[in-house]
């Protein structure tokens, strides 16, 4: 049987559009779910924990709150370079730092994605996946960067730029996935909607 609908457990309206595009019925499910990073982590342990934490914090808010039982889908992206994570800038001098770092480098943006679904016998169950892309960053002038900075677009996104904005001028070319980079892998999520007979554009009735 397809399931019509699920959670989407992001407040992005990169992750909300990108399901828009697909034709999936989804609505919102706002988690807290601290996003530090610990002493020593690579940024693939720090992403599968990240994931896993969204998924129980989704998992516990449903249950919690005697919510609908639909799946939800949660996702977690992170940009790296040389093991180092650079995850979403905290202030404008973050931002401009972080930007100037990766001037100039070909990095790595990896995004983890979980559906999950709250089983019969009331148990957080979900099947996952991961999307890697690399990207080509042109060098940035200190003037081009403070520019971009001033729009304040990096303020909310992995590695302080966003591709399908302003920071597409930085991006030289990228190997894998486009919408990986955006925040959600097409393709994974797809696979992963399949995975448990929910509806998008390909298979509603």
């Amino acid at each position: 049987m397809t399931i019509s609908g699920l959670y989407l457990a992001s407040k992005s309206p990169r992750r909300k559009n990108i399901l828009n595009q697909l034709m999936v019925d989804f609505e919102v499910l706002e988690i807290d779910v601290d996003e530090d990073e610990m002493q020593d982590e690579g940024p693939q342990e720090y992403l599968d924990r990240i994931v896993k934490s969204k998924v129980t914090a989704a998992g516990n808010k449903i249950l919690q709150e005697n919510l609908t039982l639909k799946p939800f889908l949660v996702a977690d992206t992170v940009v790296s370079h040389k093991n180092k994570i650079f995850g979403k800038p905290t202030t404008k001098d973050h931002a401009h730092r972080m930007l100037k770092e990766l001037s100039g480098t070909t990095h790595t943006v990896t995004t983890g994605i979980a559906l999950g679904h709250i089983s019969e016998s009331k148990e957080i169950e979900f099947v996952q996946n991961h999307s890697h892309t690399v990207v080509e960053m042109k060098s940035l002038s200190a003037k081009e960067i403070e520019r971009y900075v001033l729009t304040e677009e990096p303020m909310d996104k992995a590695g302080g730029y966003g591709i399908q904005g302003l920071g597409a001028s930085f991006v030289k070319g990228i190997g894998g996935c486009y919408f990986n980079v955006v925040g959600l892998p097409v393709q994974e999520t797809c696979l992963l909607l399949d995975d448990l007979n929910i509806s998008y554009w390909s298979n509603k009735d």
